[in-house]
């Protein structure tokens, strides 16, 4: 698995699928040589060779995993961000076409490239393959994983009702959560109102209505293409997310100030203004190595 993430991040291997094709082969050889597979395994050969129409055994079995998973693993960045009293989740899909599908519409090659998708322990099967499976899930199933995710964020909402839930549905992802209508005709947003919901997009057309969302914060990201978006993103008051290749963060940008993104990830907490902030973001993993001009230099 790490060498397929790798041939992503070099550019050795851009065609669309390159995980679920990767994954359909190991699985077909292990049928073949008669080894016997995982639940994981057996979830995703059902899921990738499903055509169209119900199917209530897969869907029951794929029912009984969680699609979030705990956020901050480290109580100080919490502290440091005043949410002491909190808990967060966020959603892992395989980002941008790898499962076939293009869940990320705006990615560019530098931001494809870029993904932190396989930074860390992103690289191994554990990781990658369940996020494959869900991508799946949500691609075939649509309605069967939004009523799975309408359920999974009740029982947080539930489990804690005395702490603040903050949910990222876009970890790896650029869906527009907004457009689904789950439960009577409402949103994720609208059904869960004491939630915060917050993310990064590419897509600048999901904008405007966003930003009427009350409980959701939603950061614009720059990539090596964007800029003119970027702008009108920040004149709108919407923050945008940029990466610098400095260690030191600029104190403006473009003529657009400048704070750190780096003390934490929740940036429903950034400041708001008429004109947007830059949110610098110091380059990360395979982003260090960037030539696309996704990473910009500060001066």
């Amino acid at each position: 698995m790490s060498q397929i993430i790798q041939n992503l991040h070099s550019g050795q291997d851009t065609a669309k699928g390159l995980l679920l094709r990767s994954v359909t082969d190991l699985i077909n050889q292990n049928i073949k040589a008669k080894k016997p597979l995982s639940a994981l395994e057996r979830d995703l050969i059902d899921l990738i060779n499903h055509k169209s129409g119900p199917n209530e055994d897969l869907t029951k079995r794929l029912a009984k995993f969680d699609l979030l998973s705990p956020g901050v693993s480290n109580p100080k960045t919490a502290k440091d961000a005043g949410l002491e009293n909190m808990v967060n989740y966020i959603l892992h899909l395989s980002p941008s076409d790898l499962s076939g599908v293009n869940i990320c519409p705006s990615a560019s090659a530098g931001c494809r490239a870029a993904c932190l998708n396989g930074a860390g322990r992103g690289l191994f099967d554990g990781v990658q393959l369940p996020r494959l499976r869900k991508t799946l899930y949500f691609v075939k199933f649509r309605t069967e994983f939004l009523e799975h995710l309408d359920r999974e964020i009740g029982k947080i909402v539930k489990k804690n009702s005395d702490k603040l839930v903050v949910v990222r549905l876009n970890g790896t992802s650029d869906l527009s959560f907004e457009r689904f209508k789950i439960r009577d005709g409402k949103s994720i947003f609208d059904l869960y109102p004491s939630v915060t919901f917050y993310d990064y997009t590419k897509v600048f057309n999901r904008l405007e209505q966003v930003r009427l969302i009350k409980n959701y914060g939603v950061t614009f990201s720059c990539n090596e293409i964007n800029w003119e978006d970027c702008k009108k993103a920040l004149q709108l008051g919407i923050n945008v997310a940029v990466v610098f290749r400095d260690e030191n963060l600029p104190q403006t940008y473009e003529g657009f100030q400048v704070i750190n993104g780096d003390a934490h990830d929740f940036r429903f907490l950034d400041p708001r203004q008429a004109v947007g902030l830059i949110v610098g973001l110091k380059a990360k993993g395979p982003a260090k190595k960037d030539t696309s001009g996704f990473v910009k230099d500060a001066a």
